[in-house]
């Protein structure tokens, strides 16, 4: 391998072919079929790859193309990944490899980004290491199944999900702790920490300090996917690795200054940094208002910081996990997926702060958790947790907690309802698109002369970017109870992959359990092969706009919104682009209770209309049409550029001051308070309202709202 490796290789791909590959592959110990154009436009060659000879199993595919082309290019008619990725799905194969010869790529179809997640090996310049792992990785027996139907590569892939797992056992065990660390050091810092809390101070404290976890979490998962520019030494030097490393330093040695807040300084700093950019460090607006210091003050006063005794313990439980007694382990983000998230942190969803009025043992029993005074408790075992009197703790009431109080859906159920649901639904109006598609083939058919197939074929390919805009972009998804976001990215995912199957010509109907009502189109694609540099088909991209046109969530809880914009940023986040603003696709509410609008206009007990239905219906319609367009536009908007971000901002935070919209608001809440006789002191209409009116006081607040 490494004699063939160390050869001049050939520009010319039938030569590149001819003289190397079909020798490494026969290295490798392949039995290959001959080598075939992959289309009319012979930019690229494949084979598929056999056990053995005679040909009958096919086991991969190799897709080869030539050393000056862009291995990571993404455009329509040259897009390599997809390419081989289509060849994979139509032999229903699971492993690929694709080469220029220098560069050799492992690819899967297991994987949720199937494009854009691969090994690589690049001899270039390659030492002993990378001639390891390349033929552990790229030769026949890795492979072949076993009697299970698994081969090498996939037991690979499980032992890699379980690293990751045990990674992600560490971080759910720690969370606790790791939130008790961060409140109890705000509080401390406050001069809180020994006095009695309302149930108001409790919340923002909880809050505020998820929405710190969340914005250490994003920094590091961006950081290791070089989201952030890693690669430049003086935003290094200021990075989370870095305060990671001190924190790790300050752990093994002791801490020098426990009382400092130099970690907490730092990292505020960075989140600044982020938020608004900074060219020095290469640092992009980010935006999106995750790190913004108006929505989340609290992070910004100066009289809420972390003294390096808390933040220290916060950043070193995130950033190491012990394997065993002896082997600690740093976390990289890079391995740990999106939906993993929502398995971490959901159950952090429904928890309270306390504060321990004694000694309290933090104990599992029965697939709960027992919050028990320490003089009650009996023998302290081994895997009980100590809560000091004065320190805080977590849990849904005072004394116990679900062990996994989460309602998180494993991923192969998720995929299931994806599949059947949204896909199909994509593929719906992809049928319905067919016959538009049938008449250009018959152009095509007629086309006398190249010059002639190119116009159809640019005509054809502004007509199929319009099906996109019009027909898949305006395909809308809403998860009403999202929670972490797990099925929102999973159809990210999916309306993704579904475009560019679409812009690429080669949509598969799905073959499931739920059918069709009709049968696609016969049609000739190859005639519809061609390269458009135009046509940008890179992933992160369309994930970008998918997510701003088509991704729609409601949680009763404020933190599951967050938990679920940080899975869709990390999922959408490009570098150097600011983060999609989400604050109108996913909303903090309740989605099962509300009233529709001519609701309103009756008494809750007996249905009777107003008499001046007719009258207040004139004037919902015409300021519900205003508020209608203004959503409209802000929807129209993308987030490609910064302005483009503070423009949604200030649009959107028009929309939620509208006097009209926020007295239909508490018009609805009214409703549904004489409707389930819920009596209280409520904020209604800039005013109190102490007790519920009747039919006649119903319709005169109803009259003056809308004036």
């Amino acid at each position: 391998v490494k004699s063939f490796l160390k050869t001049e290789l050939p520009a010319d791909i039938e030569h590149l072919e001819s003289s190397f590959i079909v020798g490494m592959v026969a290295q490798l110990q392949f039995a290959a079929e001959p080598f075939k154009f992959f289309n009319s436009l012979k930019s690229a060659r494949f084979a598929y790859l056999h056990d053995a000879f005679p040909l009958q199993h096919k086991i991969s595919c190799i897709y080869l193309i030539s050393p000056h082309r862009d291995m990571d290019a993404y455009s329509k008619g040259n897009f390599p990944a997809f390419d081989l990725i289509d060849l994979l799905k139509k032999e229903k194969l699971e492993w690929g490899i694709l080469t220029n010869g220098r560069k050799w790529r492992l690819y899967s179809t297991l994987t949720p980004l199937p494009y854009e997640s691969y090994l690589e090996v690049d001899f270039a310049d390659a030492g002993e290491e990378e001639y390891r792992v390349f033929w552990q990785l790229f030769t026949l027996n890795l492979f072949i199944p076993d009697e299970y139907d698994v081969t090498p590569l996939e037991k690979y892939m499980e032992e890699s999900e379980k690293e990751a797992q045990q990674i992600e056992k560490h971080i759910k065990n720690s969370i606790d702790e790791i939130l008790e660390s961060i409140s109890f050091g705000f509080l401390s810092y406050a001069g809180k920490d020994k006095q009695p809390l309302s149930e108001e101070e409790k919340k923002i404290y909880f809050e505020n300090s998820v929405y710190l976890l969340f914005r250490l979490l994003f920094v590091f998962y961006a950081e290791s996917r070089l989201l952030l520019p890693m690669n430049n030494s003086q935003y290094r030097q200021k990075s989370l690795e870095s305060l990671l490393a001190k924190a790790k330093e300050w752990i093994d040695n002791g801490i020098p200054n426990p009382d400092g807040t130099d970690l907490w300084t730092a990292f505020r700093d960075l989140c600044i940094y982020i938020d608004i950019g900074d060219s020095k460090l290469n640092i992009p607006t980010y935006d999106g208002g995750l790190f913004d210091s108006k929505e989340h003050d609290f992070l910004s006063d100066a009289d809420n910081q972390l003294t390096n005794q808390y933040f220290t313990k916060v950043l070193y439980r995130l950033g190491y996990f012990q394997r065993r007694k002896n082997l600690e382990i740093k976390i990289n983000y890079r391995d740990l997926s999106v939906r993993s998230l929502g398995s971490l942190y959901e159950g952090i969803l429904e928890y309270k702060l306390f504060i321990a009025e004694e000694d309290m043992v933090i104990r599992k029993a029965d697939k709960k958790v027992k919050i028990i005074p320490q003089s009650q408790a009996g023998t302290i075992k081994k895997n009980d947790r100590v809560v000091e009197k004065g320190f805080v703790y977590f849990s849904q009431d005072a004394r116990e907690r679900h062990d996994t109080g989460s309602y998180y859906t494993p991923e192969d159920v998720v995929n299931y309802m994806v599949q059947n649901s949204v896909r199909l639904g994509l593929e719906e109006r992809w049928m319905d698109f067919l016959p538009r598609v049938q008449q250009y083939e018959r152009e095509l058919r007629q086309a006398v002369n190249d010059d002639t197939r190119m116009g159809i074929l640019k005509k054809f390919d502004r007509e199929l970017l319009q099906f996109v805009e019009e027909q898949i972009l305006t395909f809308k998804v809403m998860d009403p109870a999202m929670g972490s976001g797990h099925f929102l990215v999973n159809s990210l995912n999916t309306i993704t992959h579904f475009i560019l199957e679409a812009l690429q010509c080669r949509v598969t109907i799905s073959d499931g359990p739920i059918k069709h009502d009709k049968q696609p189109l016969e049609i000739d694609w190859n005639l519809f092969e061609h390269h458009n540099p135009e046509i940008n088909l890179h992933p992160v991209d369309w994930r970008r706009r998918v997510v701003e046109k088509c991704i729609f969530g409601i949680d009763i809880n404020p933190l599951a919104t967050e938990l679920a914009k940080l899975s869709l940023w990390i999922d959408s986040t490009a570098a150097g682009k600011p983060l999609t603003f989400l604050n109108h696709h996913l909303k903090c509410g309740d989605s099962i209770m509300g009233i529709r609008l001519q609701d309103m206009l009756t008494y809750p007990d007996n249905g009777e209309k107003s008499d001046q239905m007719d009258i207040l219906e004139h004037i919902h319609k015409k300021d519900i049409e205003r508020i209608q367009e203004k959503y409209r536009h802000l929807l129209s908007q993308d987030s490609d550029q910064l302005q483009n971000v503070m423009a949604k901002k200030l649009e959107y935070e028009e929309i939620e001051k509208d006097h009209f919209l926020n007295h239909l608001k508490d018009v609805a809440t009214l409703w549904l308070m004489i409707s389930f006789k819920v009596h209280g002191n409520n904020k209604l209409f800039d005013s109190d309202i102490v007790t519920l009116p009747d039919k006649q006081n119903y319709f005169a607040i109803l009259d003056k709202a809308q004036e």
